[in-house]
């Protein structure tokens, strides 16, 4: 089974229409996934978009999250999306992820025999992930997820506890019944019975509470779906950590970045315990500032200028045939601890009286970024690091 870290690369790689192609995630192809030939699919009238991963019987499927292009809610129909399943109504991409889903499935059973599929996405795309495997009975491994949890619960019931209209899984049945088998929607109908509030005595591992334990979630401490309003809104499963971080004056929808979580646990993967690059954001508070700093080297994904935390991760991780792994991310981290060790004079300017002032840890910090952002030799030797 995949690990976290290569369930967030491939979460990574969902967003493929929306970005240039300069910022768009690796496949974590050195571990033995590949995808899954002729499943990458993109929406334009609703903005679903997924893809799927293959590591021998194993299958990975990745929802991608929101593209926040137009940015007003109205013209975004991932934004619509979000708005409806948050709310409990559903949407047309929940629908789209289910097709998706069993057609994946489908094409890939071999003598009766289903293969081993699991579920991952970031943001939105983690919500819909959620959403498919509590109600179709698989495991999920989200990042940042949308809180979707109220399109996962039983039809509202009136005062005698008699259902008022239809769940959002009852009006999906109703949708896949004409070109879908029974055999596909059996584990739909088990949730639907088990949740419906006339069951008397549900079968417990086919309610959501039951199917819910398996769906975990990973957040960045203070990304924005973890902060009011839309901490008043409930996620499926089990949030596994809140990565800690500091990020005195980022904004929230900075550190929902997948490019930023990803990074962190790359970062894991190398550093000692104490040293990973989420750490070394409390000796220097002004890293991610500076990170996200569009003066710097911060830009929209969807353009032509490559964005240093998604260089960061490509470099890591590499890409097969065009891309050698020279972990620049663990240079790049091993760096900035050596400007955040104790006492040192880049914590402060050591000037009397003006204990804050750290103008040249900013000034280093930021000389580290362009080392490792300018297509150098140095910045791409796998052995060279910045600061001795």
């Amino acid at each position: 089974m995949a690990t976290t870290l290569e369930y967030a690369l491939m979460a990574g790689v969902a967003y493929r229409s929306t970005r240039n192609e300069i910022n768009r995630f690796p496949i974590p192809t050195s571990s033995g996934w590949n995808e899954l030939s002729g499943t990458h699919r993109s929406l334009d009238d609703t903005g679903f978009e997924a893809i799927s991963f293959t590591n021998g019987t194993e299958i990975v499927i990745s929802y991608a999250g929101t593209y926040n292009n137009p940015p007003i809610t109205f013209f975004n129909p991932d934004r619509q999306a979000s708005v409806g399943l948050a709310l409990g109504m559903g949407s047309a991409q929940l629908l789209q992820a289910a097709e998706y889903y069993l057609q994946v499935k489908a094409a890939h059973t071999i003598n009766g025999v289903a293969p081993q599929i699991t579920l991952t996405g970031h943001s939105l795309g983690g919500g819909l992930a959620a959403l498919i495997a509590v109600m179709f009975g698989e495991e999920a491994t989200t990042f940042d997820q949308a809180p979707f949890r109220a399109s996962a619960l039983s039809a509202q019931t009136d005062e005698y506890g008699n259902p008022v209209g239809s769940s959002v899984a009852e009006n999906l049945h109703a949708y896949l019944s004409d070109h879908a088998t029974t055999e596909q929607l059996a584990k739909l109908d088990t949730y639907i019975a088990a949740n419906d509030p006339r069951n008397t005595s549900p079968n417990i591992a086919d309610t959501l509470t039951g199917r819910e334990a398996a769906v975990s979630n990973h957040n960045v401490q203070g990304e924005f779906l973890s902060g009011v309003p839309w901490n008043w809104l409930d996620r499926i499963g089990t949030t596994i950590e809140d990565i800690p971080t500091s990020a005195d004056g980022v904004a929230g929808d900075d550190l929902h970045s997948q490019a930023l979580l990803t990074a962190y646990l790359q970062s894991r993967q190398t550093a000692d315990a104490n040293q990973t690059l989420n750490a070394v954001t409390f000796k220097l508070p002004d890293l991610l500032k500076m990170i996200f700093d569009k003066k710097l080297f911060a830009f929209d994904t969807d353009k032509s200028d490559e964005n240093l935390l998604e260089r960061l991760v490509k470099h890591e991780a590499g890409i097969t045939g065009s891309l050698p792994a020279d972990a620049m991310l663990t240079r790049f981290t091993a760096d900035l601890w050596k400007l955040a060790q104790d006492g040192g004079l880049t914590l402060n300017d050591g000037v009397t009286g003006y204990p804050d002032l750290n103008d040249m840890s900013k000034a280093l910090t930021a000389f580290a970024m362009q080392f490792y952002y300018e297509d150098t030799a140095n910045a791409t030797d796998d052995n060279k690091q910045l600061f001795t």
